[in-house]
């Protein structure tokens, strides 16, 4: 097994379509932010920003690329991911990584964007919607990271996510695996 992927598997069919992707570095927030920048050929067209959560990458949104390209889409390698930059200083948190975001997302020369995301996205997603109320024109969630449950306040919460959310608080008490409410 060893000598067949050191040896014969083909990793320059892997490499060459990653790298194919419309990569951009920006600079953001002290650092460097690595996106995938899909580009409408509308100029005027709205701008989705999709972030995933661990243990992922940019990958996960490979298949779906195609079928957003009437729209400017940006996926960024989050930083301490992989296709990220290089890490240069300590204490990386979903609050730098969505200042982070922000920033460069502005370096883009966008000012107001749609984002989802899910798991550490989606917690990214939430800082830079509460930081940045004017620049966000929709947030979708695919979940809410039950650390992140624990200090929601369900009177903001539609009926079903307060469900959802009071079931996530839940967890860590009880030990046993949470079920998604019927929404």
């Amino acid at each position: 097994m060893l000598e067949r992927w050191a040896d014969g598997y083909d990793w320059g069919v892997h490499e060459r379509r990653i790298a194919g992707f419309p990569w951009v570095t920006v600079g953001a927030g002290g650092t460097e932010l690595r996106v995938i920048h899909q580009r409408s050929a509308d100029p005027g067209a709205p701008v989705v920003v999709l972030l995933y959560g661990w243990p992922d990458s940019v990958l996960r949104f490979e298949r779906v690329l195609p079928l957003l390209a009437d729209m400017h889409v940006v996926v960024p390698a989050l930083p301490g991911f992989p296709f990220a930059a290089p890490l240069t200083t300590p204490g990386m948190s979903a609050n730098r990584i969505a200042g982070i975001v922000a920033d460069g997302l502005a370096e883009l020369g966008y000012s107001r964007y749609t984002l989802s995301g899910g798991d550490v996205g989606g917690t990214v997603a939430e800082l830079l919607a509460a930081e940045h109320p004017d620049r966000v024109a929709a947030l979708h969630l695919t979940n809410i990271a039950p650390q992140r449950a624990l200090t929601a306040d369900p009177a903001k919460f539609a009926p079903p996510i307060t469900v959802f959310v009071g079931s996530a608080t839940e967890l860590p008490a009880s030990g046993a695996g949470m079920t998604s409410p019927s929404c």
